[in-house]
């Protein structure tokens, strides 16, 4: 398991850190001292057999999301929903602004 950007913060006279914690590789549920388990809101829960072999099949499916187009310009896409992806990004990722 790997942890990134560890902060550590005083809250109330307590010794508090963060850490940010990477979303799993594509097709590899990560397991804990022997268990898998997955974010249920603020969360965590076990991962049945089944979400296990989903997140296996992951990686047997081709991500069409991640793949480019050359010929491809800013033109080609429609400004209003370019707009709402830049409003979700920047929601989702405030610290990414500038």
């Amino acid at each position: 398991m790997t942890f990134r950007d560890i902060k550590e913060l005083d809250y109330g006279g307590k010794r508090v850190l963060l850490m940010n914690i990477p979303p799993t590789p594509q097709g590899i549920p990560i397991a804990w001292q022997g268990h898998f388990y997955a974010r249920n809101g603020e969360s965590l829960a076990s991962l049945s057999l089944v979400e296990q072999d989903q997140i296996r099949q992951q990686s047997l499916r081709r991500d069409w999301t991640a793949a480019t187009v050359p010929e491809a310009s800013l033109d080609d896409f429609d400004p209003e929903a370019l707009d709402a992806a830049r409003q979700a990004f920047a929601q989702r990722h405030p610290d990414r602004r500038g």
